[in-house]
């Protein structure tokens, strides 16, 4: 009877359908996330925690995309408050993709917003968000799962931006990169 703090389904399973398992062990399975390669039971399996459907015939660009999305939801699930332009903002740490100083200012880069802080440094922010951000050079901090790629001393995140990876802080972020890809 151990609990699972997620669930990846097929709809359809051998012996009984992914939607009757997922109702019958409710209790155990935390969030749902269905893989499946029949969108038309899709409304069927809907349920208040299906956090996402990855279908089968999606590229495997999209489901790693997915998948990073989903792991990073479950390693960085711990919601924050910062004070942004006059406001708090309450996101969760899985929202941030950097947190990057420019012109002495520091910004806070989410998927497809950004927002300027205020009363921080980035040490502070490191401190605060923890494990899961990692220095790229002295300006920039990175939520580790937003990587899609490293080469050539760039670093490509799943937002569509690139952060230049310095040479005083290459070994200590591909340290922290690696035992990320590993746990």
């Amino acid at each position: 009877n151990e609990k699972y703090e997620a669930t990846l389904l097929d709809i359809r399973l051998p012996g009984i359908e992914g939607i009757s398992l997922a109702k019958q062990t409710k209790s155990l399975m935390g969030e749902i996330i269905y893989l499946t390669g029949d969108d038309s039971r899709m409304k069927d399996a809907f349920d208040d925690k299906v956090i996402m459907y990855i279908l089968k015939s999606e590229n495997e660009e999209e489901i790693i995309k997915k998948l990073k999305w989903i792991y990073c939801r479950l390693m960085n699930n711990e919601e924050v408050e910062l004070k942004v332009e006059g406001h708090l903002l309450k996101t969760s740490k899985a929202n941030i993709v950097k947190i990057q100083r420019e012109n002495r200012k520091i910004y806070l880069y989410l998927d497809k917003k950004s927002f300027t802080l205020s009363g921080y440094t980035l040490e502070n922010l490191k401190n605060l968000l923890g494990n899961e951000f990692e220095y790229a050079n002295q300006s920039c901090l990175i939520n580790i799962p937003h990587i899609s790629l490293i080469k050539n001393e760039q670093i490509y995140l799943d937002n569509n931006s690139v952060v230049y990876l310095s040479r005083s802080y290459k070994n200590s972020f591909m340290k922290k990169f690696l035992e990320s890809a590993f746990r």
